[in-house]
């Protein structure tokens, strides 16, 4: 989320994950200046930000916790790894330091998640500890405003005339407070 936050993000098309590639060297390919203008470009637009839901090493989060704050976002976990990792249920694992991040997209008794190694989609079954939940907000970046508005000046002579405004402003003011309490 930090890297999104700072860079943007691009098109899959534009840097795809190919099944040829075969080290860590190509995997881990840098992106080209243009991808990254790219990215940049696209925080015109969407502003990423998160908060964490859950953080504390010591406790897994509470599972009522994950269901209401996934009404509004999918989550991002962070949990320890045991083998057998490659399987649709992973079995409980019992280290507690953090190892892998994977997404949350379902949750009654089981824990639905998303990965990205090899079976995809994995279930988390109850007492799973995950000690470190976030969730990520997108939005859209408002349109620069084309005419701000004036900026007024702090002090206004003492004239008559701005006296005179004043007590009509006052005046309007407590006509419409009049009528909005039925007076």
């Amino acid at each position: 989320w930090d890297t999104m936050r700072k860079y943007g993000l691009i098109p899959y098309e534009d840097m795809p994950f190919s099944p040829t590639i075969t080290d860590w060297n190509e995997y881990y390919t840098q992106p080209t200046p243009d991808q990254i203008a790219k990215g940049q470009k696209l925080l015109e637009l969407f502003a990423f930000n998160y908060e964490y839901i859950w953080q504390n090493p010591t406790t897994s989060c509470p599972i009522d916790l994950i269901k209401y704050n996934l009404q509004q976002a999918p989550l991002c976990i962070s949990t320890p790894v045991c083998n057998p990792w490659n399987q649709v249920s992973p079995p409980v694992c019992s280290l507690t330091v953090p190892q892998h991040s994977t997404l949350v997209y379902k949750q009654d008794t089981l824990t639905f998640i998303l990965d990205h190694y090899i079976p995809y989609l994995k279930e988390f079954s109850e007492g799973y500890f995950i000690p470190y939940v976030l969730k990520g907000i997108v939005s859209i970046v408002p349109a620069p405003v084309s005419n701000p508005t004036p900026i007024l000046p702090t002090n206004i002579a003492p004239t008559q005339k701005n006296l005179q405004i004043l007590q009509l402003l006052v005046s309007l003011w407590q006509k419409l407070i009049l009528l909005l309490t039925g007076q």
